[in-house]
């Protein structure tokens, strides 16, 4: 663990599953989607919610089609919580990767177990339990 001199290729990786932790790309959408509970139940002050979240209203819900051989993935704007928001159309991928319009795509992902947690330590451990 201290082979801090090591040109292994590699040797990041195997530190990072020996101290068994999530991959970095895990570990921002983890906390993307803690941050976006905080706005969404009040927690953070200099946002406020009915200006950047509007409660997505419900519709036909529309499953993408499955083949033996393949699965269509085309369909990204899934719902699968009853607190989902309305997404955000982007055009630029600037504006495709910032916080709200990436961060909306996969809360909409969550069941509601999840987004429905009391508290935000409840929140947490449901997240984790995905996992």
């Amino acid at each position: 663990m201290n082979d801090y001199k090591s040109r292994k290729p590699g040797c990041v990786t195997d530190m990072l599953t020996s101290l068994k932790l999530d991959s970095l790309q895990d570990r921002r959408t983890y906390n993307r989607l803690v941050m976006l509970y905080k706005i969404a139940w009040g927690m953070v002050p200099a946002v406020d919610p009915d200006k950047y979240l509007t409660q997505k209203v419900e519709g036909r819900l529309i499953k993408p089609k499955r083949f033996s051989d393949c699965e269509t993935k085309n369909i990204m704007r899934v719902a699968n919580n009853t607190r989902s928001f309305k997404t955000i159309n982007a055009q630029t991928n600037q504006f495709k990767n910032s916080f709200f319009v990436k961060t909306l795509e996969d809360w909409n992902h969550l069941e509601d177990i999840v987004v429905h947690a009391a508290t935000i330590g409840g929140f947490k451990s449901a997240l984790q339990k995905l996992d």
